[in-house]
């Protein structure tokens, strides 16, 4: 019988949900989307790979759900950041600001890993990261390793 760990079963599944996509980002920004198998973020998590499966159905699963919580909180932090000025000029220069953040953030290089092992979309494949073709492919951003200039208002 599995111990649980919190002090309900929804809420100790909340948590290896959790640990498990911690441990599936950590390996994408360690080792590239290759390294995430459910065998591999069940054991960097501590669970066993068929607990993961109560999870995930697939490695395609987990590297979704990595990038879906990626992009909900990067959304919802450039919309609180514009949200929050008033001056539409500033709100431009903020959105920008935010954006390149991103840009230079582990989030992105998680993300883009981790969209880099999810299979083209059937319904545009022309526009799937994974051919490499598509403008807003990371195969295609400079690597993020100088600072972003800050403006003298920030």
């Amino acid at each position: 019988m599995p111990r649980i760990t919190a002090p309900t079963v929804a809420e100790h599944r909340a948590r290896q949900h959790s640990a498990l996509l911690a441990a599936a980002r950590e390996m994408l920004l360690a080792n590239g989307p290759q390294a995430v198998t459910p065998a591999a973020v069940g054991a960097r998590a501590g669970l066993a790979r068929s607990s993961v499966y109560k999870y995930f159905s697939a490695t395609t699963d987990i590297l979704a759900q990595v990038v879906e919580d990626i992009f909900a909180v990067w959304t919802e932090r450039v919309r609180r950041a514009t949200q929050a000025e008033p001056d539409p000029a500033v709100r431009v220069a903020v959105y920008v600001r935010t954006h390149l953040e991103f840009a230079q953030s582990d989030d992105r290089r998680v993300g883009y890993a981790a969209s880099a092992g999810l299979p083209p979309s059937p319904s545009n494949t022309s526009w799937s990261c994974t051919s490499g073709s598509a403008p807003h492919c990371g195969r295609h951003w400079p690597t993020a390793a100088t600072p972003i200039p800050r403006s003298p208002r920030s």
